[in-house]
């Protein structure tokens, strides 16, 4: 389903209705709430994007949550503040108590230093591309590396989406 609110396409996938209906399913909100966190930590992105006075170009729903694009051209500083917004999110419900475990943790994955993540997109503003490509693959040994120690699914799951990420992007 695709339709335009103030010039921004919401695009929503028929994938984020699947995994909230096999969330219900199954009895487990764990997913609901990674869900509805990962889109707060979007909306962040949404609101400091607007506050700069800019509108996104696209807002899709899917699997994974929210992901937002843009095409404004902000400030070396306003983009930091931009990549930083939805992490400070996670962290300000973690802090508040609010389902810390999910938000702390999609603070600190949010905030590795890899892309395509925020971490990785901010340290990219500072770094060449060749160090980038050397710190995204460390944080992805490390991620393979705690998925593994855990057995965490889940983390080992978002190490392989980064992967692959990265590879279609030409990152490797």
């Amino acid at each position: 389903m695709v339709f335009n609110i103030l010039n921004c396409r919401v695009k929503i996938e028929y994938s984020f209705f699947l995994i909230v209906a096999f969330s219900i399913m199954v009895n487990t909100t764990e997913v609901l709430y990674v869900l509805l966190f990962a889109s707060l930590h979007e909306l962040g992105h949404i609101i400091t994007l607007c506050s700069f006075g800019y509108v996104p170009d696209e807002i899709a729903l899917s699997f994974y949550g929210i992901a937002m694009k843009h095409s404004a051209k902000l400030s070396r500083a306003k983009e930091v503040l931009f990549l930083f917004s939805g992490a400070a999110v996670n962290i300000l419900f973690g802090l508040l108590n609010v389902k810390k475990d999910i938000n702390l943790s999609l603070a600190v994955i949010n905030l590795l230093p890899a892309v395509p993540l925020d971490g990785g997109r901010i340290l990219s503003l500072f770094i060449s591309e060749k160090v980038m490509r050397v710190s995204t693959a460390i944080s992805l040994v490390a991620l393979f590396a705690v998925a593994v120690m855990s057995l965490n699914f889940t983390l080992l799951l978002i190490g392989v989406y980064l992967l692959i990420f990265s590879y279609f992007e030409g990152i490797y």
